[in-house]
């Protein structure tokens, strides 16, 4: 009875706030965020296989007795997951658009639009565009990266995006 809290917690959300931050370190060229991450990992298998003989001792009893608090644990992880991962967005994504428009003397950088509406607009947009695919029957990750992948290029080689 306690697996679904436990994965939630271990499993997934804690290996995705750290595998994030790791491959942001990456990106910057710093190799600490491997080691990091794999003594992230470490520590959460450690601490699970401690754990579970507990849980498996008190199974029903700990999830009846316990049961708001672990739903508001739950909840707050999925949320400071969600966070990290937002925050991740306009730094790890760039997406810019080097077209100019020009009337008589007058030229504006449609990015510098973008970015006096708000800052890392184009990348925040292109998250939520990708999520909406997701959203689409007959639609998971693999196809919407190949469909990104496939968009990305016909933009570059048409000059919209850079």
């Amino acid at each position: 009875p306690f697996a679904a809290v436990g994965d939630t917690l271990l499993g997934t959300v804690q290996s995705t706030i750290f595998g994030a931050i790791a491959s942001y370190m990456a990106l910057k060229g710093n190799p600490f965020g491997a080691i990091l991450w794999m003594v992230a990992l470490g520590i959460i298998y450690i601490w699970s296989y401690t754990w579970m003989p507990f849980a498996y001792k008190q199974g029903v009893n700990l999830v009846t007795s316990m049961s708001s608090k672990l739903n508001a644990l739950t909840d707050s992880a999925t949320l400071l997951g969600v966070t990290v991962v937002g925050a991740l967005i306009p730094t790890v994504i760039t997406l810019k658009i080097p077209l100019i428009f020009r009337a008589g003397k007058v030229s504006m950088k449609l990015q510098d639009i973008f970015n006096q509406i708000m800052p890392s607009l184009l990348p925040v947009l292109l998250v939520a565009f990708i999520y909406w695919l997701l959203d689409r029957k007959h639609m998971n990750s693999t196809r919407a990266t190949w469909f990104v992948l496939v968009l990305a290029i016909i933009l570059f080689n048409l000059k919209i995006v850079a």
